[in-house]
């Protein structure tokens, strides 16, 4: 609880997004998510987040997350959103 309080607190002052690629380890499926939808709670450690690529909200038991540059991330959510059909409007 201390660390994720003190990460949250670091991240507000600094006033920059981190940004993540979590995996569900259960399924291998990845996600894309940045430190202001990213949450770990509980004393198992459950993660809460909006997948940036779908906007769908996620939680997850069973995963794995690895931080990434501004870089990374925005070629790799360009590559999945270009991946997506098209929702007509």
């Amino acid at each position: 609880m201390r660390k994720s309080f003190l990460l949250t607190l670091a991240l507000l002052t600094s006033g920059c997004a981190s940004y993540y690629r979590v995996t569900d380890v259960t399924t291998g499926k990845t996600y894309l998510s940045t430190s202001d939808s990213f949450r770990q709670e509980g004393s198992n450690r459950v993660a809460t987040f909006k997948d940036e690529v779908t906007q769908s909200n996620v939680t997850l038991n069973h995963y794995e997350y690895r931080p990434m540059t501004k870089e990374e991330y925005d070629a790799d959510l360009a590559a999945r959103r270009s991946h997506l059909p098209v929702s007509p409007k």
